[in-house]
């Protein structure tokens, strides 16, 4: 029987489905509750089987994330360990719960940083580097934290090759690591903070958007979190964590990235140039997790 497929964002239907690939699920746990539900009713009506993948992010197992573990594997007892948290991450937990409940097959892909120009039909930049991009050209001056970090990260193209990697094994059929053990970490290399940085100031003064290549040092976390639209009770987890995940389930599964630290470093010309002619659209993305007292 030919599957059909849906990839969505933070917006989305659902018809006559029986995978969906969810690529903004990591904040509201609402959106991944009701796709799940709605692929179980699917798997009734018809007898299909029904396949969740869903998007999360690996600032989750960093110390600055609550993660206290140090050292993490994708093929470790992750979902037993979230349960042992203070503070676990919801929506990990009731993916994998929710969906053995009711029979729907689901895929954790943890997302690192990501960067490149998206060939999609919307939205074709990512987070973090537009927000770098954006808020030096308006306060003319490029900024970093007081605490330096490598956390991971990964190209929107190799990104999209482990997508593309799962629904392939998913269609053949094949037996993968899923449900509480299918947990993909979608890390390619570091990406060295305080050098992006200093790669981002370099390519902004050449082209006349900030007024020094010197980078300056945010006054406090605060005002770093406020310039970049990040919500303040969460900025050391996006903006000065590095952690240690090693991906192994992702590389089994055949995934070969074709971007490394080097060839990121020498491509933040190209990550300006992309703002400059695609940020379009207001970032709204962290529209949830900041009330008034956080902007």
């Amino acid at each position: 029987m030919a599957q059909n497929i849906l990839i969505t964002g933070a917006a989305g239907y659902m018809q006559v489905l029986d995978i969906v690939l969810h690529t903004a699920g990591a904040v509201d746990s609402r959106m991944a509750s009701n796709i799940i539900d709605a692929l179980s009713q699917r798997r009734r009506v018809n007898g299909s089987k029904t396949y969740y993948i869903h998007t999360s992010v690996t600032a989750t197992f960093s110390a600055e994330g609550g993660w206290p573990f140090g050292e993490v594997k994708d093929t470790d007892a992750i979902l037993e360990k979230e349960k042992k948290i203070q503070q676990p991450h919801p929506i990990n937990i009731l993916v994998a719960e929710q969906g053995k409940a009711q029979g729907v097959t689901t895929f954790n892909v943890a997302v690192p940083m990501t960067y490149g120009r998206g060939t999609g039909e919307w939205r074709k930049l990512s987070v973090s580097i537009p927000a770098y991009v954006r808020t030096s050209i308006k306060l003319r001056t490029v900024h970093k934290f007081d605490i330096d970090c490598s956390p991971h990260a990964v190209h929107i193209s190799d990104l999209t090759a482990l997508y593309a990697l799962l629904l392939e094994k998913v269609l053949q059929d094949e037996p993968i690591p899923s449900g509480e053990n299918g947990y993909y970490f979608a890390e390619a290399h570091r990406s060295p903070t305080w050098k992006l940085m200093a790669e981002l100031a370099k390519g902004l003064h050449s082209r006349g958007l900030v007024d020094t290549p010197e980078v300056h040092v945010w006054p406090s976390h605060d005002a770093g979190a406020d310039g970049l639209g990040f919500p303040r009770r969460f900025i050391r987890a996006m903006a000065m964590s590095s952690g240690e995940m090693v991906p192994v389930n992702a590389y089994k599964l055949g995934w070969k990235p074709k971007w490394d630290e080097e060839k990121f470093l020498g491509s933040i010309d190209d990550e300006i140039q992309a703002v400059q002619e695609l940020d379009t659209v207001k970032m709204s993305i962290f529209d949830s997790l900041m009330p008034s007292s956080d902007k």
